[in-house]
């Protein structure tokens, strides 16, 4: 399943705290069943990360870490075509109700 996740910095960063979630980044690796299609970063410091994941609870394991120095947003996504088809789909049946 497809996710887009966007996170901030939870309250002030502080020199420490950016030296910190640095290091552990050096050392971090997504949990098995989370892979990585794209990761940016904004100079507003925004992050943005699109991944594939088999489960939540894999993205879930992979995002913990991070829990104490980030606030995420999680989304599963689909392409564009589908989305189409599955709104389409939605508006067709509100429209069939009386």
């Amino acid at each position: 399943m497809l996710f887009v996740l966007t996170y901030t910095t939870r309250g002030t960063s502080t020199e420490a705290n950016e030296k910190r979630v640095l290091q552990l980044f050096k050392n971090w690796k997504p949990a098995a069943g989370h892979e990585i299609k794209g990761w940016w970063v904004t100079t507003a410091g925004l992050g943005v990360q699109v991944a594939e994941a088999a489960s939540a609870a894999a993205l879930l394991e992979s995002i913990s870490p991070w829990a104490v120095y980030f606030e995420f947003n999680v989304q599963p996504a689909v392409e564009v075509a589908q989305a189409v088809e599955l709104l389409t789909k939605g508006a067709a049946w509100r429209d069939g109700v009386k």
